[in-house]
């Protein structure tokens, strides 16, 4: 077998962890061959998607602003597809071979990041992957948005083999915005 740095040596400074891409995103991509489909939704700015554009994926973004992923692409003369806007009413007119989806989805309410995650589910072709962080439930009473627990992760995905599971605290707490350190979990499952 090949060993994912043999594999990807081209790439070791996009796999260094001062770029930050994301563990699962990182085990991902040991099992993608090179040129396979991968969804980013909540791209952002290009963590995981310019990474895994620079290695040979064929990348399509999402996010409510891409302007800044934009200029980046064409800085670094990257191809990537993209849809710029509400998540929610996107209509997924292709499969893919992988979605990643990385602390996006308690911007939604639990019945949109439940639609969404089928969604996903279904526009993946058998045997393919996603990787997603999700933060956990902080309050079992806040429901306004989807902060799921760990049994409710794996009953969505409950048809779906998990490969790993990593939980991991955010703990970067800022007076000036109220921000508290917050649990995230990561997973990488395969359909």
């Amino acid at each position: 077998m090949i060993s994912f740095r043999s594999q990807f040596a081209h790439s070791e400074d996009i796999l260094s962890p001062s770029h930050g891409v994301d563990k699962s995103v990182t085990l991902l991509m040991q099992r993608l061959p090179l040129g396979a489909s991968i969804f980013d939704i909540g791209a952002w700015e290009g963590r995981n998607s310019i990474p895994l554009a620079q290695a040979g994926y064929q990348i399509m973004v999402a996010d409510k602003k891409l302007t800044k992923l934009r200029s980046e692409a064409i800085l670094q003369n990257i191809h990537l597809q993209y849809y710029e806007g509400d998540i929610t009413k996107y209509i997924f007119d292709q499969t893919y071979d992988a979605f990643v989806c990385m602390r996006v989805l308690h911007f939604l309410s639990p019945h949109d990041a439940h639609m969404l995650l089928e969604s996903m589910k279904i526009n993946t072709h058998f045997g393919w992957y996603h990787a997603l962080t999700f933060f956990l439930e902080e309050t079992p009473h806040d429901k306004k948005y989807f902060f799921p627990s760990v049994e409710e992760i794996t009953q969505i995905y409950y048809d779906w083999q998990l490969i790993e599971i990593s939980p991991k605290i955010i703990s970067e707490p800022s007076v000036s915005t109220n921000w508290r350190p917050m649990t995230s979990i990561s997973c990488l499952f395969q359909k």
